[in-house]
């Protein structure tokens, strides 16, 4: 399945490249002001827009897919 960068929101791709970065979800949420709890929330719903497994396989799928 092709997603387009419109597919994602702004915060989820906000989230996804702090998360590409390195951040733990502790370190995203301090930085975008929000709970761990949310910025796990927003890469979960980009995994399944991607269809991924797990965090590391969202940042490589959305990187491949010049998504971020």
């Amino acid at each position: 399945m092709k997603t387009s960068a419109t597919s994602l929101t702004p915060r989820e791709r906000e989230v996804l490249g702090l998360s590409a970065k390195g951040l733990t979800s502790q370190e995203v949420a301090e930085r975008l002001g929000m709970s761990p709890r949310t910025v796990n929330h927003h890469v979960d719903n980009v995994a399944i827009k991607l269809g991924t497994r797990n965090r590391v396989h969202t940042v490589a799928e959305a990187i491949r897919r010049d998504l971020l």
